[in-house]
């Protein structure tokens, strides 16, 4: 096609594109301002060492296995940071997450957030306030129902991420700012408790397995290496015991956004340029004369 039948084309239809771009602004401007207002915090976290790296000599690792114990005595930190990173997307700690009523019915029934009272505005259909109950088809779910639900758009808010320096980016995006800070905190407290308690056991119960081992082993040799695990285990739960955040730990603590992370103004007039662009190659293309 060209130029100058371009240009008597488009003042054929000029009309029709002048109405076809105006509708697909306003489209476009309409969904902005309809769409729920979603606000992203977001911290980074160190996986800190959780066992103690003086370990005893090399060789008791071979003898430890002789006595039977190898499995017990694990690896120090040998795969905390794997364990983190899938403890985070995992069903168990959103269950444990969803023990907090208000992070399950927030996940489930919030439509809003008023940001001048700073109260989150529930969708009466799915939650009663004033009964404190779900309502119509979410009342007769169950327990696990409702959590698998629930798991759902906690995946859907929640973002895991390695950066380069080898550091953990958690974000959660919400139309609560406050829910997007909070939920990230409670994530970290849980992560720090549910390792903590598994670690905690391991460590008991390789103590008392020790002790059983010590107690019938004649070679002395044996028995002072075992006695000097025994007390690295004993400073690991020493650690254990002291630490606040056993095994995650802030390098940059979440924020309060004040600012919405979606929908964006600019990428919505963005859109509806291109769309408009499409639209009238589409006119100058495909109508006829």
């Amino acid at each position: 096609m060209k130029y100058f039948e371009i240009i008597i084309k488009t003042k054929k239809y000029l009309k029709s594109i002048i109405f076809g771009s105006l509708a697909i602004f306003t489209v476009s401007m309409i969904s902005y301002f309809v769409s729920q207002n979603l606000y992203m915090s977001d911290a980074i976290f160190e996986v800190r060492e959780t066992s103690n790296q003086n370990q005893s000599p090399v060789n008791l690792r071979n003898i430890a296995s002789i006595a039977n114990v190898g499995g017990l005595l694990g690896e120090p930190n040998s795969s905390d940071f794997g364990k983190v990173m899938e403890k985070i997307e995992s069903r168990d700690i959103a269950e444990k997450i969803f023990q907090n009523d208000e992070v399950l019915t927030f996940l489930l029934a919030a439509k809003g957030f008023d940001l001048k009272k700073k109260q989150v505005i529930y969708d009466q259909d799915i939650f009663d306030t004033k009964s404190n109950s779900f309502v119509n088809k979410f009342a007769s779910k169950n327990t696990a129902e409702l959590y698998e639900l629930g798991y759902k758009k906690y995946l859907k808010a929640l973002s895991v991420s390695e950066n380069q320096n080898g550091f953990i980016n958690i974000r959660v995006s919400s139309m609560s700012p406050i829910f997007s800070k909070e939920l990230i905190e409670l994530v970290k407290d849980l992560i720090n408790l549910d390792l903590s308690e598994i670690r905690k056991k391991e460590l008991e119960n390789s103590l008392k397995y020790l002790d059983s081992i010590i107690e019938n082993s004649k070679d002395i040799s044996i028995r002072n290496s075992l006695i000097n695990e025994q007390l690295n285990i004993q400073k690991d739960l020493m650690t254990l015991n002291i630490r606040k955040d056993y095994v995650l730990t802030y390098i940059d603590s979440p924020n309060t956004p004040v600012v919405k992370y979606s929908p964006r103004l600019l990428f919505h007039i963005l859109a509806s340029i291109i769309i408009s662009i499409l639209y009238l190659m589409v006119v100058l293309i495909f109508f006829e004369d």
